[in-house]
């Protein structure tokens, strides 16, 4: 008697088409939100509170000039909320961005009861090249370059300018930027 039983041989299994997934049409997939674009507020943005005298508007809050003492502590997406000493002004802003030494403010929700009208901003007509007050021009040491710094906060707007003409150009087109007022016509309380 062997030892080992015989073995039988058997046929190898019937040749199947290879598991194919369904497909669904692209057109009947609604478009999803990219994986992880939610974000927690309270880790993306801060949000101020600041009560003003009676002698501040509207128009001089969406002056992004009106901001500078701001510049190191308001980032793009923070909420500062507004309120008047006199509550005729109860609103809230939020930082729309906060570059070259300006935070532009995009006005959120604007519950004032005066409804000022804001000035329509008048366009710098200067022709000669003066430095504009509030401003600095300076040479970047060992670079052969210019920078604009802003005198009241000493904070530097933009580096790297070739010439002292084109910082000096260069303050003029953000002192303008600074001094126009947004749009907020058409904002409903």
């Amino acid at each position: 008697m062997p030892m080992f039983p015989a073995v039988k041989e058997t046929a190898p299994p019937p040749q199947t088409a290879p598991l194919q997934t369904p497909t669904i049409p692209r057109r009947n997939i609604p478009p999803l939100l990219r994986p992880a674009a939610i974000q927690i507020a309270e880790y993306v943005r801060q949000h101020y509170f600041i009560e003003v005298s009676n002698d501040v508007t509207v128009a001089m809050l969406m002056t992004p000039s009106y901001w500078g003492n701001y510049l190191a502590q308001l980032r793009r997406h923070d909420i500062v909320e507004v309120v008047r000493q006199d509550g005729a002004i109860d609103l809230q802003l939020r930082v729309a961005s906060n570059a070259d030494g300006m935070v532009k403010m995009i006005l959120r929700q604007n519950r004032d009861s005066t409804r000022e009208a804001a000035p329509t901003p008048a366009g710098d007509t200067r022709q000669t090249l003066e430095t504009p007050e509030g401003y600095r021009i300076k040479p970047t040491p060992g670079q052969g370059t210019y920078y604009v710094q802003l005198a009241a906060t000493g904070a530097t707007s933009r580096t790297g300018l070739p010439t002292k003409d084109a910082a000096i150009e260069f303050a003029i087109k953000h002192r303008a930027e600074a001094e126009k007022v947004a749009d907020t016509t058409g904002i409903v309380s």
